[in-house]
């Protein structure tokens, strides 16, 4: 048994209670320490990593109307039970030739069946799709929503 370790050898390396508290001390300075060195390292991988799939020059927001006539390979849509009333008022009789054209390309679409809204209805007894925002929803050919 010469490669086992002896009982006096074991007793003699414990560790005893008056010495835990400083190595207790040490595993949460070192505990701490790693947790810090792992969130300031995911925070640099993921900023990293937004700057190497995102580009920039694409993905800039248009500000107007022009912008988005003139950026290519983008289209807009709107609900078509939404397209009745003022937006579409405004966007027939509007005298700004970018708007005319986002007019003129606009998607229509359901959003929602008539079955959906009468099961809405029933449901909820009220029909939430009247009381939605109209907003641009802008994605180009290579994103996928």
């Amino acid at each position: 048994m010469s490669g086992e370790p002896s009982w006096k050898y074991i007793q003699k390396y414990r560790l005893q209670p008056h010495q835990a508290k400083y190595y207790g001390f040490f595993n949460v300075m070192v505990g701490s320490w790693l947790v810090y060195c792992l969130v300031i390292y995911t925070g640099f991988e993921s900023e990293l990593i937004s700057h190497l799939t995102v580009n920039k020059a694409r993905t800039r927001p248009p500000e107007t109307v022009d912008d988005l006539v003139n950026a290519d390979g983008w289209k807009w849509g709107i609900d078509a039970l939404i397209w009745t009333g003022v937006p579409l008022e405004y966007f027939t009789r509007h005298k700004n030739p970018a708007v005319v054209e986002v007019n003129k390309h606009m998607e229509r679409y359901l959003l929602l069946s008539t079955t959906e809204l009468v099961f809405q209805y029933l449901w909820w007894g009220r029909i939430v799709c009247w009381r939605r925002i109209i907003r641009f929803s802008l994605s180009d050919q290579v994103s996928r929503f």
